[in-house]
């Protein structure tokens, strides 16, 4: 029953985990676009004039192959892409194809690609008309929450045959009278009905 117990128990978690793991991906997403529509809201706004004598293609094509600075950081672990309502690429982070990571349509994905496995959300942007497609790496995903999962599984593993040890000790101890008596029972006589001294 235990053992059943700590599978069904560990089983619940992962799926929380996932559960968690996709609300923050939805967090950042979110915040992917906010940063992106500033960025270009001030690109717009204020164009170089190199910018501006290039076409809007290759303005889109020059954004594309930029960074949002503040997730250059996640050292591969995260990739995203932002595109246009038209269906061009307007950004995306530096581990991230030219084409479409995973459907244009809204939701989450499995995503296989450069030899990883990574777990996509898709969403359009209400604000922006932007499709944002970003994705994480799936096994770490997976490591990390079977890490927190088997941290909080483990005492309870470890626990169960020492508390076992425990009970059966307690047990012996307090049914030794009773086994004395017991023995004592069965070298007597049927018909032997003398009190017993302990």
């Amino acid at each position: 029953v235990n053992f059943i117990a700590i599978v069904n128990g560990y089983s619940k978690s992962m799926r929380a985990s996932e559960d968690l793991f996709n609300g923050q991906l939805e967090k950042q997403l979110v915040w992917l676009d906010e940063i992106a529509a500033i960025a270009l809201n001030a690109e717009i706004d204020s164009p170089s004039q190199a910018e501006r004598s290039t076409s809007h293609a290759e303005r889109s094509e020059n954004r594309a192959s930029q960074q949002l600075p503040s997730l250059q950081s996640l050292n591969g672990a995260l990739m995203y892409q932002i595109w246009s309502a038209d269906g061009s690429l307007i950004q995306r982070s530096a581990n991230a194809p030219d084409t479409a990571l995973a459907s244009l349509h809204e939701g989450f994905h499995e995503i296989n690609f450069n030899g990883r496995r990574w777990k996509g959300l898709t969403r359009k942007m209400a604000g922006s008309g932007h499709v944002v497609i970003i994705a994480d790496r799936a096994d770490l995903r997976f490591k990390l929450a079977e890490k927190v999962v088997n941290e909080a599984i483990y005492p309870i593993v470890i626990a169960i045959p020492v508390f076992g040890c425990i009970i059966w000790f307690v047990v012996s101890v307090g049914l030794h009278p009773v086994s004395r008596i017991a023995t004592e029972l069965r070298r007597r006589e049927a018909s032997d009905l003398r009190s017993m001294d302990f």
